[in-house]
C-alpha cells in the first residue's frame, strides 16, 4: 500500500513540474525559480568593441 501511495506521489509531482512550468502560449511560467533567470548587464564597450576601461567593471576584468 505505501509503496503504491509512493508510486502516484512521485507520478504525480513528476508530471506537476513538466507540464507546469509553461504557459498556454508556450513562454515560461516566471512564478517558478527554475524559469527565473538573472540578466547579465552587458559590458560597456567602445565604439570599436574594445571593453571601455571608464567602468569599473572592465577594470576588474582585466585584472
Amino acid at each position: 500500500m505505501k509503496k503504491s501511495l509512493l508510486l502516484l506521489l512521485v507520478s504525480t509531482l513528476a508530471f506537476t513540474l513538466s507540464f507546469a512550468q509553461t504557459k498556454k502560449d508556450g513562454t515560461p511560467d516566471k512564478r517558478y525559480k527554475a524559469n527565473m533567470t538573472v540578466k547579465q548587464k552587458p559590458i560597456p564597450t567602445t565604439k570599436s568593441g574594445k571593453p571601455d576601461m571608464r567602468y569599473k567593471i572592465n577594470k576588474k576584468a582585466k585584472q
